[in-house]
């Protein structure tokens, strides 16, 4: 027994003075593989943000799982990557002896790196990183890799600063910028295509060579130009110039200039063409019977063109934001008379009033306002107030200045139930739903519609207002047979003629001044002048510029 015991106490304590070998590893700090080395795929690409910073990584790799933890130092050299943030241009934060930790187990890592959109269209641009590690017993191989940054600032779009503009001859030294969206390092030419009816080296020069030139890193540039004088009576001229692309820029929203010359303003004349022969007034002329009638002469007789409006007139279209149109264009906000230089709004078709009562009007409103899912807005109001602007609305007269009102202003016409939903059988203006909703617009009187008017800059101008009499009259065209052939410019004038309403006369500026309480209207189809109440509720076109009568 003894001896097993014995046995057993020696055969144990051998593994112990094994221990103490001199040969073996397991008391060392580190594994006698090779220090872990690192890697980063080449060609590795971080992406520039669309806007701002973001903060992108780089996969690092190591040649085995890591036994232990340890930390990672990583620096960032300049290439034509730039980090230095003096410079507006820069593209990454750089990073100087940062570190990120590594685990156990890790077979790779992420160094984050912050990138910067620097709104400038480039090529792709690098810098170079390099790696050390903190531990001694396993220093890292310093590495040195090239990191791209991949742009992401599209070409950059160019716009002219305006769209539409005005000019008379004589004026020098026109210049119309153009600016890029975002800066490049390309230079950019820009090409420039000139059309209108002006023709250039004869109505206008251009002072700036073609194509137009934006160095690099630069935004803007300009077209010069000179408008030449001549003696020749003419109408208004357009110069027009568009961008054509190179796929180094692209032409935006605002891609096209025109630049309308004033013509020599003058009087129209009444669009008579027709001439009386003892029976009828619609015989053709002249006669010798009945001489010097007034379609023997003037301009309905030397410019009888169909193209710009019915006989003598001379008309041009017009949109929202005031760029001429082409004359078959069904999409105009205003009218430019090229004799006198008037610019008349162009009123919304004929839509036909509501027909519901205040009362009603007041709680199919206040239903939708109460329980808008159990009832839903009248389809019928939401039309009315879309199209404010139509030929049906009727306003009374006012004017709050003393010193066009006669000391009478007029009446503030009819109110709304619904400050929010401004809609009534007399007019409408915008609701609270939409864009261009007016919390002021809550009248239907004259002032309150050219308010809104100037409001909505119509046409690009702010400065609309009732036309004098005469004003209104140069375009009501009188001749009853009217050149089948001619375009009209004025159809809503003709709906409202044709429908049932009775409302068809037009209010001016003119307060009466023998009665104040009354001012001048115009029938809109014979184009004859009435004194009207200024409490009454008639129809409202308005204009701007142009040449008194």
């Amino acid at each position: 027994m003894k001896y097993s015991k014995i046995c057993l106490l020696f055969a144990c304590s051998l593994p112990l003075i094994g221990c103490n070998d001199e040969t073996s590893d397991w008391d060392k700090n580190v594994p006698p593989e090779s220090a872990i080395t690192l890697s980063i795929a080449e060609g590795t690409t971080l992406t520039e943000p669309l806007n701002a910073t973001s903060v992108d990584y780089i996969q690092v790799y190591l040649s085995e799982p890591s036994q232990h933890d340890f930390t990672i130092h990583y620096t960032t050299v300049d290439d034509t990557a730039t980090s230095d943030q003096s410079n507006s241009d820069y593209h990454y934060q750089a990073s100087t002896n940062a570190s990120v930790a590594v685990n156990i187990g890790d077979e790779r890592v992420k160094l984050p790196i912050t990138v910067r959109n620097n709104q400038l269209h480039e090529n792709d641009v690098s810098f170079t990183l390099s790696f050390t590690a903190d531990n001694s017993s396993y220093l890292i191989p310093e590495n040195n890799y090239a990191i791209n940054i991949k742009n992401s600032d599209p070409v950059p779009g160019v716009n002219f600063d305006t769209v539409f503009t005005n000019a008379k001859e004589g004026d020098s030294n026109l210049s119309y910028s153009l600016t890029l969206s975002h800066r490049t390092t390309s230079r950019l030419e820009i090409i420039i295509t000139q059309s209108g009816t002006a023709t250039a080296n004869e109505d206008y020069t251009l002072l700036t060579p073609l194509p137009l030139v934006i160095e690099p890193k630069s935004l803007t540039s300009s077209i010069d130009l000179n408008i030449n004088t001549d003696t020749n009576l003419e109408y208004s001229e357009l110069i027009a110039f568009s961008m054509d692309t190179t796929g180094t820029y692209q032409p935006g929203e605002r891609g096209k200039l025109s630049i309308l010359i004033a013509g020599d303003t003058s009087q129209n004349d009444t669009g008579l063409t027709t001439v009386y022969d003892g029976n009828t007034f619609n015989a053709s002329g002249p006669n010798a019977e009945y001489p010097g009638q007034d379609a023997e002469r003037g301009r309905d007789i030397t410019d009888p063109s169909p193209i710009d409006g019915h006989a003598g007139y001379s008309f041009l279209k017009h949109n929202y934001a005031g760029e001429p149109l082409d004359e078959n264009s069904s999409n105009y906000a205003c009218i430019q008379d090229q004799t006198t230089g008037l610019y008349i709004e162009a009123k919304g078709d004929y839509l036909a009033p509501l027909s519901d009562s205040v009362v009603t009007i007041d709680k199919r409103i206040q239903d939708y306002k109460d329980d808008p899912d159990e009832n839903s807005y009248p389809s019928e109001y939401k039309t009315q107030s879309s199209r404010w602007n139509n030929i049906a609305g009727v306003y009374t007269w006012y004017e709050p200045d003393a010193t066009l009102n006669n000391n009478v202003p007029g009446s503030l016409g009819s109110g709304f139930t619904h400050s929010d939903y401004p809609v009534s059988s007399f007019c409408s203006f915008p609701d609270s739903e939409m864009a261009n909703y007016d919390p002021s617009s809550q009248n239907c009187n004259s002032n309150t519609y050219i308010a809104k008017l100037n409001s909505n800059g119509v046409c690009g101008f702010k400065d609309w207002r009732l036309p004098t009499p005469s004003e209104l009259r140069s375009f009501l065209i009188l001749d009853t047979s009217v050149n089948p052939n001619a375009i009209d410019y004025f159809p809503s004038r003709n709906q409202l003629i044709n429908s049932t309403s009775s409302q068809q006369l037009v209010w001016t500026s003119a307060s009466a001044i023998n009665t104040p309480a009354s001012a001048w209207c115009v029938d809109i189809e014979t184009a004859k002048a009435h004194l009207c109440n200024k409490n009454t509720f008639n129809t409202t076109i308005a204009v701007r510029g142009g040449v008194e009568q």
